[in-house]
């Protein structure tokens, strides 16, 4: 991700934190880049997109939680901290760079210890979102 859309990406998070008004007490971001999968091909500029996001979001004034490289275990407890501090009011961002698919309308998000085999099902192994 470039300079110019994390600006952007930035710019918009920041009217939508504006039209979220008073009632969000914090503003806290899950960041996670994957660049180096264990048993699918490394990529490029995922942990940089995500340093770039998160610097981004902590000029507005958000709590950032980052991960870079993260396990399915460090996911997890990514996820769980993440949890433990949302209150309601609360405006809560999640931003993810790395592999990912989607089979029959869900996400799936790949932790970097996700297996490769082709009799493997992925979903057994990542995380999904909707």
């Amino acid at each position: 991700m470039g300079r110019l859309s994390a600006l952007l990406l930035a710019g918009i998070v920041c009217c939508w934190c504006l039209l979220a008004g008073p009632a969000a007490a914090k503003r806290l971001a899950l960041v996670v880049g994957i660049d180096a999968y264990q048993n699918l091909p490394p990529l490029a500029r995922a942990v940089s997109d995500e340093r770039a996001v998160g610097a981004a979001l902590t000029d507005l004034g958000f709590t950032i939680i980052a991960g870079e490289n993260v396990t399915r275990r460090e996911m997890n407890r990514k996820l769980a901290d993440l949890e433990g501090l949302i209150n309601p009011g609360d405006t809560v961002f999640f931003f993810f760079a790395g592999h990912g698919f989607e089979i029959g309308g869900e996400n799936y998000l790949l932790p970097t210890d996700v297996l490769g085999s082709s009799v493997y099902d992925p979903r057994d192994g990542s995380f999904t979102f909707k």
